[in-house]
Protein backbone atom coordinates (compact mmCIF):
# COMPACT_ATOMS: atom_id res chain seq x y z
CA UNK A 1 0.00 0.00 0.00
CA UNK A 2 1.15 3.72 -0.30
CA UNK A 3 1.27 6.07 2.55
CA UNK A 4 -2.17 6.85 2.79
CA UNK A 5 -1.77 7.13 6.06
CA UNK A 6 0.13 9.88 8.03
CA UNK A 7 0.35 9.75 12.02
CA UNK A 8 -1.48 13.11 12.64
CA UNK A 9 -3.99 11.46 11.21
CA UNK A 10 -4.02 8.78 13.90
CA UNK A 11 -6.72 9.94 16.10
CA UNK A 12 -7.35 7.72 19.67
CA UNK A 13 -10.31 7.90 22.21
CA UNK A 14 -12.68 10.67 20.35
CA UNK A 15 -16.40 10.56 21.53
CA UNK A 16 -18.85 11.31 18.93
CA UNK A 17 -23.01 10.52 18.90
CA UNK A 18 -23.66 10.06 15.22
CA UNK A 19 -21.41 8.96 12.26
CA UNK A 20 -22.51 12.26 10.62
CA UNK A 21 -20.38 14.18 13.33
CA UNK A 22 -17.61 11.85 12.84
CA UNK A 23 -17.96 12.73 8.79
CA UNK A 24 -17.32 16.14 9.54
CA UNK A 25 -14.91 16.40 12.03
CA UNK A 26 -12.54 14.26 9.72
CA UNK A 27 -13.51 15.96 6.62
CA UNK A 28 -12.24 19.07 8.67
CA UNK A 29 -9.15 17.32 9.27
CA UNK A 30 -8.40 16.70 5.67
CA UNK A 31 -9.39 19.89 4.36
CA UNK A 32 -7.27 21.42 6.23
CA UNK A 33 -4.22 19.78 5.72
CA UNK A 34 -4.87 18.95 1.78
CA UNK A 35 -6.24 22.28 1.21
CA UNK A 36 -10.12 20.62 -0.10
CA UNK A 37 -13.54 21.82 0.67
CA UNK A 38 -14.98 20.60 3.57
CA UNK A 39 -18.34 20.33 1.94
CA UNK A 40 -17.02 18.32 -0.90
CA UNK A 41 -15.39 15.89 1.21
CA UNK A 42 -18.50 15.54 3.28
CA UNK A 43 -20.79 15.30 0.50
CA UNK A 44 -18.54 12.80 -1.36
CA UNK A 45 -18.96 10.57 1.51
CA UNK A 46 -22.31 10.83 2.31
CA UNK A 47 -22.80 10.30 -1.92
CA UNK A 48 -21.05 6.81 -0.83
CA UNK A 49 -23.23 6.25 2.00
CA UNK A 50 -26.24 6.79 0.52
CA UNK A 51 -25.89 3.58 -1.38
CA UNK A 52 -25.53 1.32 1.28
CA UNK A 53 -23.27 1.39 4.98
CA UNK A 54 -20.05 1.32 4.81
CA UNK A 55 -19.86 -0.56 8.29
CA UNK A 56 -17.84 -3.98 7.41
CA UNK A 57 -17.52 -6.02 11.06
CA UNK A 58 -15.36 -6.46 13.85
CA UNK A 59 -16.21 -2.56 14.96
CA UNK A 60 -14.93 -1.22 11.79
CA UNK A 61 -16.84 1.88 10.01
CA UNK A 62 -14.72 2.42 6.43
CA UNK A 63 -16.75 5.44 4.76
CA UNK A 64 -15.40 7.00 1.84
CA UNK A 65 -15.57 9.08 -1.16
CA UNK A 66 -14.58 9.62 -4.51
CA UNK A 67 -13.33 13.27 -5.39
CA UNK A 68 -11.20 14.14 -8.95
CA UNK A 69 -9.25 16.46 -7.31
CA UNK A 70 -7.48 13.80 -5.68
CA UNK A 71 -4.53 12.75 -6.92
CA UNK A 72 -3.67 9.74 -4.69
CA UNK A 73 -5.90 7.69 -1.21
CA UNK A 74 -6.28 9.77 1.88
CA UNK A 75 -6.86 7.94 4.79
CA UNK A 76 -8.06 9.21 8.55
CA UNK A 77 -7.74 6.55 10.88
CA UNK A 78 -10.30 7.09 14.36
CA UNK A 79 -10.46 4.70 17.51
CA UNK A 80 -13.51 5.92 19.32
CA UNK A 81 -13.70 6.15 22.92
CA UNK A 82 -16.91 4.53 23.30
CA UNK A 83 -18.82 2.98 20.61
CA UNK A 84 -21.25 4.32 18.14
CA UNK A 85 -24.37 2.87 16.39
CA UNK A 86 -23.55 3.51 13.27
CA UNK A 87 -26.62 2.56 10.53
CA UNK A 88 -30.00 1.79 11.19
CA UNK A 89 -29.30 -2.50 10.98
CA UNK A 90 -28.11 -1.23 14.05
CA UNK A 91 -23.92 -1.99 13.66
CA UNK A 92 -21.59 -1.14 16.69
CA UNK A 93 -18.29 0.72 15.28
CA UNK A 94 -15.56 1.57 17.85
CA UNK A 95 -13.34 2.19 14.25
CA UNK A 96 -13.67 4.39 11.91
CA UNK A 97 -11.02 4.20 8.93
CA UNK A 98 -12.31 7.25 6.20
CA UNK A 99 -11.39 7.41 2.80
CA UNK A 100 -10.74 10.08 0.18
CA UNK A 101 -9.53 8.13 -3.51
CA UNK A 102 -9.21 9.88 -6.53
CA UNK A 103 -12.31 9.75 -8.73
CA UNK A 104 -11.44 7.40 -11.47
CA UNK A 105 -9.57 4.87 -9.07
CA UNK A 106 -11.27 1.40 -9.01
CA UNK A 107 -9.45 -1.78 -8.91
CA UNK A 108 -6.34 0.02 -6.43
CA UNK A 109 -9.13 1.61 -4.28
CA UNK A 110 -10.89 -1.99 -4.15
CA UNK A 111 -7.37 -3.35 -2.68
CA UNK A 112 -7.25 -0.89 -0.30
CA UNK A 113 -10.92 -1.37 1.12
CA UNK A 114 -9.64 -4.80 1.60
CA UNK A 115 -6.14 -4.35 3.05
CA UNK A 116 -7.45 -2.37 6.05
CA UNK A 117 -10.45 -4.80 6.37
CA UNK A 118 -7.94 -7.71 6.54
CA UNK A 119 -6.02 -5.77 9.05
CA UNK A 120 -9.17 -6.20 11.29
CA UNK A 121 -10.14 -9.66 10.79
CA UNK A 122 -6.89 -10.32 12.41
CA UNK A 123 -7.20 -11.05 16.32
CA UNK A 124 -3.78 -9.61 16.80
CA UNK A 125 -3.54 -6.80 14.58
CA UNK A 126 -7.28 -5.76 15.87
CA UNK A 127 -6.26 -6.27 19.79
CA UNK A 128 -2.87 -4.17 18.70
CA UNK A 129 -5.39 -1.66 17.64
CA UNK A 130 -7.65 -1.72 20.70
CA UNK A 131 -4.89 -1.41 22.96
CA UNK A 132 -2.00 1.16 21.81
CA UNK A 133 -1.03 4.77 21.90
CA UNK A 134 1.67 4.73 19.72
CA UNK A 135 0.53 6.54 16.43
CA UNK A 136 3.41 5.54 14.42
CA UNK A 137 2.79 1.71 15.06
CA UNK A 138 -0.66 2.29 13.82
CA UNK A 139 0.04 4.34 11.27
CA UNK A 140 3.16 1.50 10.32
CA UNK A 141 0.38 -1.42 10.53
CA UNK A 142 -2.20 0.21 7.72
CA UNK A 143 1.14 1.77 5.46
CA UNK A 144 2.64 -1.47 5.28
Amino acid sequence: MDNFLDSTRVLLDLEFDKKETIFKFLSEKISLEFEIPKNKIVDSILKRESVGSTYIGNQLALPHGRLLSVKSPIGIFCRLNKTLTYDEDNHIAKYVFLLIIPYHSNEKHLKLLSSIASIFSEPLKLDFLSNSNDKQKICALFNC
